[in-house]
């Protein structure tokens, strides 16, 4: 479940440190031409790092009722500080949007303000983001001296009814459990502010919760399904279908094996404003291992309703 605000999720005053050393980032390939569909206002950054976003009460996973979905406003243990032992010594390049995969992103950045979800101090340079020589897109989760930097990309966009499909190349079998990978949709401006469609891969900081979910949020309240378990059997190919009234979402491995699947006709928004968004984020402070996280995404593709 995306949920763009932890609500009540104070961040920790003590913050672990990475004892590994971050890959240095890629330089982002030579950007293609937007993708012709109708283009949005570029948001400012004020914008992006202000964006509300409205928690959602998780429903437990099937698979195991007593293991629910953490309330996002529970507070959270301080992790034990731990001190840095290899600072990041280049200059990354930096940014607000990067072409990938045929479209053109916002990359989202707040300095040293922490911003929800989470919070998390989201970084627009290459050290976060970056494409690498194969196209992929690579996000990293990595600490600055300060804070663990977090990334976001939103696309430029509305893209209407139709199937939003993401390529997942890392293996997600063994996430960190603190880290959050969101594909979904979000308009903040529609007739339920802040609905989304969600799919995201992560534990919650809990071993025993589902690996991954799907979520409808129409300004709050969702509906969700689950992936108990993910395979070590990447890539992952996760989509939705949005038609009105009715979304589909759908996960699936290299081997073509059904991981999971969920429809909903309850609470299904029209997309108004909705544009695709991946993020990758700590639930928490820091990453439980205390290392740099790293994620690579293979494509988003989009095949409008006919």
């Amino acid at each position: 479940m995306q949920k763009r605000v932890l609500a009540g999720v104070a961040a920790a005053a003590a913050i672990a440190v990475p004892v590994t050393v971050a890959v240095a980032a890629a330089k982002p390939a030579e950007a293609p031409a937007a993708h012709p569909l109708r283009k949005l206002s570029t948001p400012s950054a004020s914008a992006q790092a202000a964006r509300p976003h409205t928690p959602l009460t998780p429903s437990p996973t099937p698979s195991s009722p007593a293991a629910a979905r953490p309330i996002r406003s529970s507070v959270r243990s301080k992790p034990t500080p731990k001190r840095p032992t290899h600072p990041r010594a280049t200059t990354p390049a930096t940014f607000d949007h990067i072409n990938w995969s045929g479209y053109t992103w916002n990359v989202r950045g707040t300095g040293g303000n922490p911003s929800s979800p989470g919070p998390n101090y989201w970084d627009n340079t290459s050290n976060t983001i970056s494409v690498l020589p194969n196209g992929d897109l690579q996000m990293r989760i990595w600490y600055d001296g300060h804070h663990w930097r977090t990334g976001e990309l939103d696309n430029w966009n509305a893209l209407g009814y139709g199937t939003y499909k993401w390529v997942v190349d890392s293996d997600m079998s063994h996430q960190d459990l603190n880290t959050v990978l969101g594909l979904f949709t979000f308009d903040g401006g529609g007739s339920a502010p802040f609905a989304e469609n969600d799919i995201e891969f992560s534990r919650w900081g809990n071993p025993s919760y589902a690996a991954a979910a799907f979520t409808v949020q129409p300004g709050g309240s969702g509906q969700q399904g689950y992936v108990q378990d993910v395979p070590a059997t990447a890539p992952y190919t996760c989509s939705f279908t949005w038609l009105p009234g009715k979304i589909s979402f759908r996960m699936t491995d290299a081997k073509d094996n059904v991981l999971g699947s969920y429809t909903s006709t309850t609470g299904v928004q029209a997309p108004g404003n909705a544009v695709p968004i991946i993020n990758f984020w700590l639930f928490g402070s820091a990453p439980h291992t205390g290392s740099t996280q790293t994620v690579d995404i293979h494509s988003f593709s989009f095949s409008p309703d006919r």
